[in-house]
């Protein structure tokens, strides 16, 4: 199930039964926690996360305490203070608890109780208003998971699992304000960030990919290892290579003066990158002018720069140049 729709999934699960815990299965790296505020966001709700794994049991089932009834002295336990409480935090919200098959089974028989109705753990209810939803690494990945009990399994539902879709990553990279390069060349190497192999010490994933954010512009002498130390060896040259490809393309400015004359290139790689910068750079004011440049291009490039730039800036096509493509290529664009 891909990101956007697992987000309106929660949503439609908050509106149907917030008794019911929604649990998020996936591959390290690829966004699971990130859906959860995305959805929360959607809704106009608070998000409280808790990570069992961090913690022993008795930061969830509370400390011993002692209280008087009737002149007697019991036995009981304080409440964590962060757990959700609908005076203090609001009616509605979301429990987030991440990383849930990275905690033990012991935390993981603690916290049974709070994902199934009636959610209780001692004296302590989820609020009402609140969903509870669990995300967690698949076991096949060797994140460190324990195998989770049948009787929690059970609890969890509905269970889905996530799945790297481009799109969404793009859309969710472009919000984040990620680097347009590395947008191009996770575009151009899609299949990277779905190979995730278990026994490598570091992966492309869709998050790692995110965070070698910084090292685009790093100084030469330092930035091949920063990016092999976030994507591993081989990924890492094929991304540095691609930003080698990026910086060396025609200068953004003598080609807005010169669409008829500046060089088309011949290669692929070169052409796609190219295709892409063009593509974030294209708006109402520079369409038509970028488009006698792109229209040099060969057919297949020069329909992915259309298809780019108008599914990020639907008023191109106000201009001459996208009208026209649009008029005689609608099926390709839709």
């Amino acid at each position: 199930m891909k990101s956007s729709d697992i987000v309106n999934a929660i949503a439609f699960q908050f509106t149907a039964n917030r008794m019911q815990t929604f649990a998020i299965e996936g591959q390290p790296g690829v966004g699971k926690s990130a859906v959860v505020y995305q959805a929360a966001k959607q809704l106009g709700v608070p998000v409280i996360e808790f990570r069992p794994c961090n913690h022993g049991i008795e930061d969830l089932v509370g400390l011993p305490d002692f209280i008087e009834r009737d002149g007697k002295r019991f036995s009981t336990f304080a409440k964590p203070d962060w757990l959700p409480l609908a005076d203090r935090d609001g009616p509605e919200g979301i429990f987030f608890i991440d990383e849930f098959a990275q905690a033990a089974p012991a935390m993981q028989n603690s916290l049974s109780s709070l994902i199934h109705a009636p959610r209780k753990l001692h004296d302590y209810e989820v609020p009402k208003g609140w969903m509870v939803v669990t995300a967690f690494n698949s076991a096949k990945h060797r994140a460190a998971t324990h195998k989770m009990p049948t009787h929690i399994a059970d609890r969890l539902a509905p269970k889905v699992e996530m799945d790297f879709d481009l799109n969404d990553w793009v859309k969710w990279a472009e919000d984040a304000g990620i680097n347009t390069s590395l947008i191009a060349f996770a575009k151009w190497r899609e299949n990277i960030l779905t190979s995730f192999d278990p026994k490598l010490d570091i992966n492309c994933t869709p998050r790692s990919l995110a965070m070698c954010d910084p090292y685009v512009d790093a100084p030469a002498e330092i930035q091949h290892e920063l990016i092999n130390g976030t994507i591993g060896e081989g990924n890492g040259a094929e991304l540095l290579g691609f930003l080698r490809i990026w910086k060396n393309l025609p200068d953004m400015a003598y080609l807005l003066k010169h669409p008829d004359t500046t060089p088309v290139p011949d290669k692929p790689d070169v052409l796609f990158a190219l295709t892409q910068a063009l593509s974030y750079r294209c708006d109402i004011n520079n369409a038509d002018h970028l488009a006698k440049f792109v229209k040099r291009m060969p057919s297949e490039y020069q329909v992915t720069f259309f298809k780019e730039t108008f599914k990020r800036t639907k008023e191109v096509s106000r201009s001459q140049a996208f009208r026209d493509f649009l008029q005689a290529n609608q099926a390709l664009i839709v």
